[in-house]
């Protein structure tokens, strides 16, 4: 506990490491991402996300992967703006990817 409140919370993206075999690359996976309500709509996702690409960037990662179902179109809209592509819609989850330079 750092003795703050709730109230300070604001948001928070969890990415993992891993590895392509096919490009030979690191890559990043987003596994999780959470903005308080109170705070959304604000552009912190976006930062968030930015801030996660710039590190998978100067680490060499060929791209940036994440999950998100179906019924999240909020969240889906953040990710197409962001330049993230479905790999496939089969399924309730939705496997994205953003290829990097």
């Amino acid at each position: 506990d750092d003795g703050g409140s709730d109230e300070d919370d604001v948001g928070v993206l969890v990415a993992i490491g891993g590895y392509s075999t096919f490009k030979a690359r690191p890559t990043l996976n987003v596994h999780d991402v959470a903005i308080s309500a109170r705070h959304r709509r604000r552009g912190i996702g976006t930062r968030l996300f930015r801030t996660a690409e710039a590190h998978a960037v100067r680490t060499g990662c060929a791209k940036l992967t994440l999950e998100v179902r179906r019924d999240n179109p909020g969240a889906r809209a953040l990710y197409k703006r962001l330049g993230f592509q479905a790999e496939g819609e089969d399924d309730e989850t939705l496997f994205w990817e953003k290829p990097l330079p």
